[in-house]
């Protein structure tokens, strides 16, 4: 006789059904729910959910689960079961709804245009590393193997990083919510952000006689639309976004302003600017003598811009209006904020100011010879809005001031990530300290020392007519005598 088979044992807890299919490995579970009838649902009384199957070590961990399938029906539940790259994406698509509501009832988008369109990129990355595995069921060693994997690829650090921000970012609603216990990005540990190499911020930096040098050479160029926005740079200290969104109805010549409403983004759409960065610049008289000679060029040229395309030569200029963009392209439109950094690059290197790093060679299916540079180091477009804040806070421009005209938020942002240092300032203080020393030796203060003129002295003069000054500085040098610091100290001046 054939045994008879055994029924999985029943637990009813709280308004739970749970059957141990496998106990200590697979439950089933079913729920308790309340009449829907008068929300509309079929329901009168109350009745039992579908069953669920739930893997779980024990029946305290099925119970938990089985209580977090009775959230889902009825709260929903939250998009964890769906991927997290499908995830990400429907959470994108909401900031763009949100931030269109927003700007269409007060006018200042929240998140803002320029923020989403940044953020594309990382969503993309998101969608392509994690097309399969749940919210619900992604784990902090799935998170960590993704970025070892990779490190493996050659990815940089950087970019690591802003997708495991971004990653976590996103993991924070469901957390939130309570649809998941804990975001997995939290307890990650093979990530951090790569702290900035010294050498490339070095390298980035444009220090006051290069552009010097560099505003002298401007200044001899043709005018164009890529130098117009180098001018603009220079002298507004303006973003490369906001520079290429400028059209003629910016500019306001008879209160010598520069209106800053939008920032071209990389597909040439003119985003709104977010809060704090809207606002009205002062035109000095050099750039409006500059910007008034080139909107006359602007006007005789529009209508007689042409393309090449198929090999013939297309009209595709027009009119020139108030809309026409101010750092306008061949063809008279808005240029691409990435083939204008590529210009930029080539003209920072071709200036001796920045350098490729890295140069491969190749032939083409046609048999031309191609060369590609990479691995670009030296000043951008930020470098210029950099300077320019460094050189403003060393003149002693008030820092409330210099924090409007660049369109920060906070004073820190001005002088933590562009006022790298300030060596005008740094002088002035220890011109003023000097004076008091001076002042309060009185006849007993010595003359005026310098390097140049301690080199001169002993280039020129014989020890025994050196200055008081020369001589002591000069017995200083290695503890040596005065002839022998002369011949040291010659010899390291030339």
């Amino acid at each position: 006789m054939a045994a008879k088979r055994k029924e999985p044992k029943t637990y009813y807890e709280d308004g739970i059904a749970l059957v141990a299919l496998k106990p200590g490995e697979l439950y089933s579970a079913r729920v308790r729910m309340d009449p829907d009838a008068h929300l509309g649902g079929p329901h009168k009384k109350w009745y039992w959910s579908k069953t669920r199957k739930i893997k779980a070590p024990n029946k305290a961990k099925a119970l938990v689960e089985a209580e977090r399938y009775r959230r889902e029906l009825v709260n929903g539940d939250g998009g964890v079961n769906m991927p997290v790259g499908k995830y990400a994406r429907q959470w994108q698509d909401e900031r763009k709804v949100q931030a269109e509501a927003t700007f269409k009832s007060t006018g200042v988008a929240k998140p803002s245009f320029r923020t989403i369109d940044r953020d594309e990129d990382e969503i993309r990355r998101i969608e392509r590393l994690f097309p399969a595995v749940t919210v619900r069921g992604l784990t902090t060693a799935h998170v960590e193997d993704v970025i070892t994997q990779m490190r493996k690829d050659g990815v940089s650090e950087q970019t690591i990083f802003k997708m495991y921000k971004k990653l976590r970012q996103i993991l924070k609603r469901p957390t939130t919510t309570g649809h998941i216990d804990f975001n997995p990005c939290d307890l990650v540990t093979n990530v951090s952000e790569p702290p900035v190499n010294p050498t490339t911020k070095e390298h980035r930096r444009i220090e006051e006689n290069e552009a010097e040098e560099f505003v002298s050479w401007l200044y001899d160029q043709e005018l164009s639309g890529r130098v117009v926005a180098l001018w603009l740079g220079m002298t507004e200290h303006i973003r490369l976004g906001e520079a290429l969104a400028l059209r003629a109805c910016d500019l306001d010549f008879e209160r010598n302003a520069i209106y800053i409403r939008g920032t071209l983004s990389k597909r040439g759409e003119i985003v709104p600017a977010k809060a704090g960065s809207e606002r009205a610049l002062a035109m000095g008289s050099f750039l409006k003598g500059m910007l008034l000679a080139w909107l006359e060029i602007q006007k005789a040229e529009f209508p007689h811009l042409v393309k090449k395309w198929r090999r013939q030569k297309v009209p595709c200029g027009r009119e020139w209006d108030e809309t026409a963009p101010v750092c306008s392209s061949y063809y008279g439109t808005h240029m691409n904020p990435d083939n204008y950094g590529k210009w930029m690059r080539a003209l920072m290197v071709e200036r001796g100011l920045g350098e490729y790093t890295t140069h491969s060679e190749w032939v083409d299916s046609r048999g031309i010879a191609r060369v590609k540079h990479s691995g670009y180091v030296g000043p951008s477009y930020k470098s210029l809005r950099s300077f320019g804040a460094t050189y403003l806070i060393g003149e002693n421009v008030d820092v409330k001031t210099a924090q409007a005209h660049f369109g920060h938020k906070r004073s820190s942002t001005t002088l933590e990530l562009y006022a790298e240092q300030v060596p005008k300032h740094e002088r002035e203080v220890a011109k003023t300290m000097d004076a008091f020393v001076k002042a309060a030796l009185g006849d007993e203060a010595p003359e005026e020392q310098s390097l140049e003129a301690f080199r001169e002295a002993i280039a020129t003069l014989p020890p025994s007519e050196w200055p008081d000054w020369v001589r002591e500085i000069a017995d200083l040098v290695g503890g040596r005598s005065s002839s022998q610091a002369e011949e040291r100290v010659g010899s390291t001046g030339s």
